[in-house]
């Protein structure tokens, strides 16, 4: 059996439980939590595009090992979503880089037409098909908007029986984008999979 690599945040939750539970309580969580990583880990399946499989092992299974511990030590699905929102992890550092060119970073303001070039560019490294459909439906000089109507980390959270964590997923990501993006661009998402709508629509607008 493949050995599961060191656990991505680990030491920042063990940090964090430090701060918010007793230091016997904190160690006790981030073993178990490790321990299911483990688990969970040794029976994924493996996506043969690396971007996916980072998204799986980086970002999936680790908050999803974080979400079995909390309901296993609360017995309630949404004490444990309350508990689990300080610690949730969506976007590594390495993921801003990526969403972002070199060429943007060195813009004081990066105009709006360098961001709607680079979101089909990412979207279809980042998220490629067939574990993704993205649509893109407008993408003008007031606009760029794609519609996602297949979500691999939606339909993994499903298939582990978890559904409920895909708003939180959601969640981490529209932060995401509403910290990166310079005021002159604003970041909708009106619907969402993880809601039970048909898709997800994701926008980054011109407002200036």
């Amino acid at each position: 059996m493949e050995k599961a690599p060191r656990m991505p945040y680990l030491g920042r939750w063990r940090g964090l439980m430090a701060e918010k539970y007793s230091h016997e309580d904190a160690r006790r969580l981030t073993s178990k939590i490790r321990s299911r990583y483990e688990d969970l880990y040794a029976e994924r399946e493996k996506p043969p595009k690396n971007s996916t499989r980072l998204t799986l092992e980086r970002a999936i299974l680790p908050n999803l090992a974080l979400y079995q511990v909390f309901l296993e030590e609360t017995g309630d699905k949404y004490v444990a979503l309350k508990e689990m929102e300080p610690f949730l992890v969506v976007a590594d550092p390495w993921l801003r880089a990526a969403v972002y060119s070199p060429l943007i970073y060195r813009m004081p303001t990066p105009p709006f037409f360098a961001y709607r070039r680079m979101f089909p560019l990412v979207a279809k490294w980042r998220f490629p098909s067939p574990y993704f459909d993205f649509e893109f439906t407008e993408n003008s000089n007031k606009a760029c908007t794609a519609k996602v109507t297949k979500c691999f980390i939606f339909d993994a959270l499903e298939k582990r029986g978890v559904p409920e964590l895909g708003r939180l997923f959601c969640a981490g990501d529209d932060r995401f984008f509403y910290e990166s993006l310079p005021a002159s661009i604003q970041f909708e998402r009106p619907t969402s999979l993880a809601n039970g709508d048909e898709c997800c629509e994701l926008t980054l607008r011109k407002i200036k």
